[in-house]
């Protein structure tokens, strides 16, 4: 398992499911971490908290935590959906300043393509 250090991302439980802080950069590693023929990787952030993600057969991607531990897993290109997602929170960021910090937020819907019923809800909020 390769091990990604990304200090910067954040990872807090919100009681429903969990929230992802992060500066874009950082957020656009994660995404490019597990992507193309990356198999699994550990992501270790500074707060202590550790995400893995591994490539399963196939499937849809289940993201869940528990204490500081995030779990995401998939068929390979449904985690590649994953990444685009991560990316596209990035990009769809308004380039007016706010002053409230822009987020996103993921969860499982009937018909989903690449997410899991199984998933926990998760917020993406970029830190920059």
């Amino acid at each position: 398992m390769a091990t990604t250090r990304l200090t910067e991302i954040e990872i807090y439980d919100d009681g429903i499911g969990f929230e992802f802080v992060s500066p874009s950069e950082a957020l656009e590693q994660l995404a490019d971490a597990f992507s193309g023929e990356v198999l699994s990787i550990e992501v270790t952030p500074d707060d202590g908290s550790v995400v893995v993600v591994r490539v399963a057969d196939d499937g849809l991607v289940v993201i869940c935590h528990e204490g500081n531990k995030v779990d995401i897993v998939g068929g390979r290109a449904e985690l590649d959906g994953f990444a685009r997602w991560l990316r596209s929170v990035v990009t769809a960021r308004p380039t007016a300043p706010s002053a409230i910090r822009y987020h996103a937020h993921l969860e499982h819907y009937p018909g989903h393509p690449w997410l899991s019923a199984e998933s926990e809800p998760v917020a993406v909020t970029l830190s920059d």
